[in-house]
């Protein structure tokens, strides 16, 4: 058969490969970039786009072949990320006729930057659309995407004139939109193996990237059973979200009032707007308020495997109520192992033996297994032999055998030596007998003769170089890799608390966290290592050379995990240390709304305190300095108008502007204000004198408020603001700050939001001194998904660690006479210490949402 013959789609897909293989000449590049930037320098300027009303704006333009090519970029670009413009383009679309549907490219860039800049942007935009041009054009394996498995009743192919009935073990085509009749189902099985089962009613097609297959829901209800991906993903896109999965069943409902997604087994994670959440089974999401909950069960009766479905749904939620039933640990209220420290301990350690903990999870999860045909088969799906290295049961096997002859904790003692180096020492109680032998088992099991040595009485043994030497006294166990370790254990094992850290204060600051009750407990003198370092002077001017210890704790309380973390200083915090003011009221977050992906704020005791000190710290000629080319006085124009509260905040989109957000409390406006313009005024004179161009402060009342905005300010940007309440709002658009405003107003704002409440420790304190809060999950995730094909395994491996998958985590502090205090509950800034003890936090109840109570 001829080229001519084997019709255009062939002939497109060979000429797409031959210019991908082709190699272009440096110099031709070059070329083609300097056109490039003729071409975008000649365009016009025009105002810069905030909101999605701007964007709506252009849509006629776009559709009727007028935009500009950059602005056409940008609108594509948000329409893929914006269901409201989206669909308002699609309505623009059936009422003009479209004369060109621009390809996908990458991100917007900024506007009205300089030449430079703009040329920076057009290389990470031209970069961007050539990836993401591979990924429109990319040839995908050959043959088609996916091909009808089962059909009751009719199922036809969508096209602009009519409809063509489709039958069993037919192909489906990319981008191919097929429709099940009323009264029908269809199960469509993809290329990788993943099974669609289609509702009467429902609507779809497909696309296949480098990343992975997306199916297209306009309308109707799926149920997918997602393949496991590998290094790919499955996406199921709505008007209104994004399901990603890498291998799970779920079911996905669009309707007239918005989406509904309810997962069966394993977890999905669902993106709507700027959010993103993980599902597990059970859990259900929708995307409007008016769409309620339903259970489950009633969402996919409608599936010819209801009944497999709901078995391992019901089987899933019996062992979820065993697991959660399990007491844990429990705090620990004294101990033997703080005696048996060495002297010159600078870092003291403790964690709970969760060894019976997880045989018991383990113990539960296998009986259930062994209970329920269903269960079994599900699990035997989920763990098919994928590796050579030790499996999951031989794993936490090993770690329960071990737990099974120790006591509930395990504490690490770190001891400095003449030389200035510091080694571990490890410490635990045996709890039964036969724990010597079991040891020496496996040893020889690991074949680890060699680099493990058992010592009974160490002044009798020569120990092996570089061995890990293991100390056996009565009930009481000791490991290091120091020799000189295992000699004081030894000395300190025969008389209990003869050492002179049991009488130090650092003891007694670790005994007194014991009597309050620890899990996770983390002790450093830093007083000592200080003094080891020596004292340097910047730290004298920051207030540091007087710290004594910090502690930190992890435990249960009132149901919650809490984080505390508690820096103690020898007398009053002074320098840089002194600035977090005691905790009071911070009225600078009714400002910031539930949507910030990321907040930090904080109470300091005086503007004009900071300054002396800065003052002290870069010496007082280059302050001078500074304030002879400035015109202003920072202590009088600057610090002295200011109050105490300051925020922070990413509160809004990130692309095409970053939706930044600043509130200071100001005491005297119209002072600060005239420090403001005579900065500026001396930058202009200052920059007339280089001839480069100066800064433009703007004056404008609307409303009844005065709005001022601070132009050519380069890549910053131009900085709107305005004052309100005792506070100035500072933010890159005018519409943001009077969103800010309205924030405020309304109270609809993020520190009166119940997930922020959710987050707040349990403690006395009715305020705090500042805080960090992030939701970075719901940004960097689907940020992350755009890079993760071009990745190889290790990377996304990686990638994937480096995500925040665990919500929203606020962590706050408090200032008092002569400490700092740290404290967040669940994990702290995504990180937990449990998820440390297995390889790569596997575990088979991982997606089951696991609470253990309390004894």
């Amino acid at each position: 058969m001829s080229t001519e013959q084997k019709g255009p789609e062939f002939i497109l897909d060979q000429a797409i490969k031959e210019i991908r293989n082709e190699e272009i000449p440096p110099a031709v590049m070059e070329r083609a970039a300097d056109r490039v930037w003729a071409r975008l320098s000649e365009q016009p300027e025009v105002e810069t786009i905030r909101s999605c009303a701007d964007y709506q704006a252009l849509i006629p333009a776009y559709l009727g072949g007028r935009l500009p090519e950059a602005r056409g970029l940008l609108l594509t670009d948000h329409t893929h990320e914006c269901p409201a413009c989206r669909k308002t383009l699609a309505a623009g679309r059936q009422a003009a006729p479209v004369i060109q549907m621009p390809v996908r490219t990458g991100w917007g860039f900024w506007q009205g930057g300089r030449k430079w800049a703009l040329a920076a942007a057009i290389v990470v935009a031209v970069g961007l659309a050539a990836y993401v041009g591979m990924d429109q054009f990319a040839l995908t394996p050959g043959g088609n995407p996916a091909v009808v498995q089962n059909l009751d009743g009719s199922l036809y192919k969508v096209a602009a004139d009519a409809g063509t009935p489709v039958v069993a073990g037919a192909a489906l085509a990319e981008r191919e939109v097929i429709r099940t009749a009323k009264g029908s189902g269809a199960v469509i099985r993809l290329r990788d193996g993943s099974l669609v089962e289609m509702r009467e009613r429902t609507e779809l097609s497909l696309a296949e990237r480098r990343e992975g297959t997306t199916i297209r829901l306009d309308r109707g209800a799926i149920i997918v059973e997602a393949a496991k991906q590998r290094s790919r993903h499955l996406y199921v896109a709505t008007e209104d979200c994004t399901v990603s999965v890498k291998g799970t069943v779920f079911s996905v409902n669009r309707g007239m009032k918005g989406s509904r997604v309810s997962v069966i087994e394993g977890e999905v994670q669902v993106a709507q707007g700027g959010n993103t959440s993980v599902l597990r089974a059970g859990e259900q999401v929708s995307t409007s308020p008016s769409l309620a909950a339903v259970p489950v069960q009633d969402e996919i009766a409608w599936s010819r495997n209801v009944d497999s479905y709901i078995a391992v749904l019901g089987e899933l939620s019996t062992l979820r109520k065993k697991l959660e039933a399990i007491p844990d640990p429990g705090l620990r209220y004294s101990t033997r192992l703080l005696d048996l420290a060495p002297e010159g301990t600078v870092l003291y350690a403790s964690a709970p033996n969760l060894g019976p903990t997880l045989g018991e999870a383990h113990r539960l999860f296998s009986e259930q297994v062994q209970q329920s045909e269903v269960l079994r088969q599900w699990w035997a799906e989920k763990t098919k032999p994928a590796g050579t290295g030790p499996q999951f049961d031989e794993i936490l096997n090993r770690i329960r055998a071990f737990s099974e002859y120790l006591g509930p904790e395990i504490a690490m003692a770190f001891s400095g030596n003449p030389a200035g180096q510091y080694s571990p020492l490890f410490l635990a109680e045996v709890s039964r007998g036969g724990f010597r032998a079991f040891l020496e088992a496996e040893i020889k099991k690991l074949n680890a003769g060699a680099g493990i040595q058992i010592m009974d009485e160490p002044a009798r043994l020569a120990p092996q170089q570089g061995a890990l030497l293991v100390l056996l006294r009565g009930n009481l166990a000791a490991v290091s890799m120091e020799p000189a370790q295992i000699q004081k254990a030894a000395a300190l094992l025969e008389r209990p608390g003869s050492s002179s850290f049991t009488k130090s204060p650092f003891y007694a600051r670790i005994a007194e966290a014991y009597r309050e009750g620890i899990g996770w407990l983390f002790c450093a003198d830093m007083q000592a290592v200080v003094k080891r370092a020596g004292p340097t002077e910047p730290s004298q001017r920051m207030g540091f050379e007087d710290v004594r210890y910090l502690i930190a704790q992890r435990k249960e309380v009132g149901g919650k995990t809490e984080n505390r973390a508690v820096v103690t200083f020898a007398e009053a915090r002074h320098g840089v240390a002194s600035w977090l003011a005691a905790p009071a009221p911070m009225r600078t977050l009714d400002f910031v709304t539930p949507e910030a992906s990321f907040v930090t704020a904080l109470v300091v005791k005086s503007p004009t305190l900071l300054v002396e000190d800065l003052a002290s710290m870069v010496g007082a000629s280059q302050l001078s300095e500074f304030e002879a080319a400035s015109g202003v006085n920072l202590r009088a124009d600057l610090a002295r108008p200011l109050g105490g509260e300051f925020a922070f905040a990413t509160d809004g989109p990130l692309l095409p502007q970053l939706s930044w957000k600043l509130v200071v409390e100001v005491y005297d406006p119209v002072r600060l204000q005239w420090t403001i313009e005579k900065m500026a005024e001396n930058m202009n004179r200052a920059a007339q004198k280089s001839g480069t161009a100066g800064v433009r402060v703007d004056k404008e009342q609307a409303g009844g408020q005065t709005f001022y905005a601070l132009r050519g300010m380069g890549l910053a940007g131009d900085a709107h603001y305005t004052f309100v309440g005792g506070y100035l709002v500072a933010a890159p658009s005018r519409e943001l700050v009077l969103r800010a405003i309205q924030t405020r107003e309304t109270g609809a704002s993020l520190a009166r939001s119940a997930k922020f409440m959710a987050l707040l420790p349990h403690d006395g304190q009715a305020n705090f001194s500042g805080l960090i809060y992030h939701d970075l999950g719901s940004v960097v995730g689907p940020a992350a998904k755009m890079i993760e094909g071009a990745l190889n395994p290790e990377q996304r491996k990686a990638l994937a660690a480096a995500v925040p998958t665990s919500g929203p985590t606020l962590v706050l502090a408090y200032g008092e006479r002569d400490r700092i205090q740290l404290a967040s509950t669940g994990s702290f800034f995504g990180l937990s210490p449990e998820k440390l003890l297995l390889p790569g936090g596997a575990s088979p109840w991982s997606g089951m949402s696991v609470k253990k109570k309390k004894r």
